[in-house]
């Protein structure tokens, strides 16, 4: 597991769940609130893409994507998103793009 290593420890154990991607898109981590939240494993599910979790609108990836060419972070409140069981979600989300950590 090579994603958020130093760090993995601390963000394991947030309840707030959080998402590694990187710049294709493809999951690289997932802490224990994310797999619960989208009733997912991270150990089946890195390498994946993004779709293989959840799913949301056509703007919401176009925007993830301009994140990550831009460097500038977002918000979105209130986003319905389908998770992989097709259970729906409403949840807030914010994007922070890393810049330098993708491969």
């Amino acid at each position: 597991m090579r994603a958020l290593s130093v760090y993995s420890l601390l963000i394991d154990h947030l309840s707030t769940a959080v998402v590694q991607l990187n710049n294709k898109l493809e999951i690289e981590y997932l802490n224990p609130a994310a797999e619960m939240l989208l009733a997912v494993s991270r150990r089946r599910i890195y390498g994946h893409d993004l779709g293989a979790a959840f799913r949301e609108n056509e703007g919401s990836i176009l925007a993830l994507q301009a994140a990550i060419e831009s460097g500038h972070p977002f918000t979105k409140r209130e986003a319905e998103i389908e998770c992989s069981n097709n259970k729906k979600l409403f949840c807030d989300y914010t994007v922070t793009p890393i810049m330098g950590t993708s491969k």
